[in-house]
């Protein structure tokens, strides 16, 4: 009898889950050479290239797509012989969560989240806090504020755990009537334009703006806001484009309230989402049912909307 090694499933989901060969070494206590020996015997065992070059980055092939639910449901169900989870009768409790997160998060997932636990625990309560540019997020987990955190990676101190949950790029918005859509996009069009931006900072510009400005142009920023989601109804009202998400723009009736992405005439960096936790927690079977629900409803987004999935490269 032929024996597959089983461990290949474990790295195969973290290496997905992660999204780069770094990242996925770090989770699994070993060196990046490592971690590349073990994606090239995933490859063998699977008779699939599992993931391939595209430009600088590696990508994930039809087949890797295919079998990352189906891997995660194997390692999760492995995972849980080991647990000692039997006690947890979720249709017998109220628990109450506390997770703190941006605006992009709640009102993209929010309700989602709240729906997926009620299935499996009736009596469960939200309670979302904001976040703002000043918390220390560490802090506020280590000192209970919130027992879980969902938003853009920071300088969390050292002892807080971290998950990468999903990877999103950017296109315009504007309502259908703007006159952007007329005419092809081009940069010298594209900073002719009236434009919001959104910003927690104390500066008003950032990496587009300096790579126009490379090029000798200069964008039109009247509107300054510190979330995406206050600007809803104000771009359908005026002539203004705003740079948005592609995780809101899929999970937006977008087309039903009168507005319209558009794609940017440049290339712009992708925006990273994780859950953070204090590691007090790692252990706790309540808390880990809640960082797998986030997880796997994040999961079931991208394989939903194809578009977040394509920034989620293995870089090695």
């Amino acid at each position: 009898m032929h024996h597959r090694d089983l461990n290949l499933l474990v790295a195969l989901d973290v290496l997905l889950e992660e999204g780069s060969v770094a990242a996925a070494a770090r989770r699994m206590n070993l060196s990046p050479p490592a971690m590349s020996r073990t994606l090239s015997r995933i490859r063998v065992a699977f008779d699939d290239q599992i993931f391939v070059q595209a430009g600088r980055r590696m990508t994930p092939t039809p087949r890797a797509l295919e079998l990352q639910q189906q891997v995660h449901a194997v390692v999760a169900q492995a995972t849980g012989l080991f647990r000692n989870d039997a006690h947890l009768d979720l249709s017998r409790i109220r628990p109450v969560f506390t997770i703190q997160a941006d605006d992009l998060f709640l009102g993209t997932l929010g309700a989602a989240l709240l729906e997926r636990l009620r299935a499996e625990c009736p009596g469960v309560t939200l309670r979302f806090i904001s976040h703002d540019r000043h918390d220390d997020v560490s802090l506020s987990l280590r000192e209970r504020h919130a027992d879980l955190f969902i938003g853009a990676p920071l300088p969390f101190k050292p002892e807080i755990r971290t998950q990468s949950l999903f990877t999103t790029g950017f296109r315009g918005f504007a309502r259908k009537a703007h006159p952007i859509f007329r005419q092809p996009l081009t940069l010298e069009r594209f900073v002719q334009f009236d434009q919001i931006s959104i910003s927690r900072q104390d500066r008003y510009s950032g990496a587009i703006d300096e790579m126009l400005a490379a090029r000798g142009l200069t964008r039109r920023i009247v509107l300054i806001v510190p979330t995406f989601f206050t600007m809803i109804e104000t771009l359908r009202s005026y002539d203004l484009i705003m740079l948005m998400p592609d995780i809101v723009i899929e999970t937006l009736p977008h087309r039903e309230i009168g507005l319209r992405a558009f794609e940017l005439p440049f290339p712009s960096a992708p925006l990273t989402g994780l859950q953070a936790w204090h590691p007090r927690n790692d252990k706790d079977a309540l808390h880990r049912w809640l960082r797998r629900t986030v997880r796997e409803l994040c999961l079931q987004m991208k394989n939903k909307h194809p578009a977040l999935s394509a920034p989620d490269a293995l870089n090695e």
